[in-house]
Formats: structure tokens, sequence, C-alpha cells
């Protein structure tokens, strides 16, 4: 009997052939297991969590650009359109931020994205409280 190469398909953990991989942990995947912007659900989870952590940087980012434009636009002695400029500007450092935080993400939790295995852990927040308070009435009858 002699020997055939087969080819080699590599596949999806549902045992699908695999159609592209992850783009942040470069697993195989099946297109029904690859979400948006070409990263699996877990990744996507990820990136998303850590998204959510970051969003006051990004607020701060843009605010500090239109302040500092508006202030060199006083400084060049034509304050409205250094004004119109400044909102200008904070809106496109506001709205560009996005993306690059998310490619950020991906780079940095690519390789630990790779090297875990199992569902991603939500971040616990532990200042909140466990439990929903209980009112103080709760247990008092009213006659």
């Amino acid at each position: 009997m002699t020997y055939r190469e087969q080819a080699f398909a590599e596949r999806c953990y549902c045992d699908e052939p695999a159609t592209c991989a992850c783009a942040a942990c470069h697993r195989p995947r099946c297109g029904a297991h690859i979400a948006g912007r070409g990263l699996c659900h877990r990744c996507a989870e990820a990136v998303q969590i850590e998204l959510d952590g970051g969003s006051p940087r990004r607020l701060a980012a843009s605010g500090a650009t239109g302040v500092a434009t508006t202030l060199a636009g006083l400084l060049a002695h034509v304050p409205m359109t250094g004004v119109v400029v400044a909102v200008g500007a904070a809106v496109a450092v506001f709205v560009t931020t996005r993306p690059l935080q998310r490619w950020r993400a991906i780079r940095q939790l690519g390789p630990r994205l790779a090297a875990s295995v199992g569902e991603v852990k939500p971040v616990v927040d532990y200042d909140a409280p466990t439990f929903p308070a209980a009112s103080r009435n709760a247990y008092t009858r009213v006659p």
C-alpha cells in the first residue's frame, strides 16, 4: 500500500473547516465563529471589555485637544477661528481614537488570548456591592 499525502485542513473547535484565522489569537475559525472585524467571539469579547474600561481616556484626550487648540487660537489673536477649529479638532480626536484603541487592545491582548483556554472572565468591580441593597422598609408591616 502506497502512502498518499492528504491535504491538511485546519479545523475550528466545532470541527468545521476553518475559513480564516482570528486576527488576535490566530486560531483557526470557521465562518460561523468569526465575529465582526476578523475576531473570534472570545477575542471580540475580550477587546470589548478592555475598551469599556478605557473610555474616559478618549473623552479626556479630545477635551485636552479642544482646549489646547482654543488657547493656540487665542495666542495667535484669531479667537473665533480658534474656537471653531478647536471644536472640529476635538470631534476628530474623539472619533479617530476608538479605532486606535481597538488596534492597540488587539495587539496587546493577542498573545495572552492565544496562550489561554476557555471563556474570558469579565473584570470584577470589587467596589460594587454584591447584592442590591434592600430598602429599610422592606420588612416592616404597615397596619
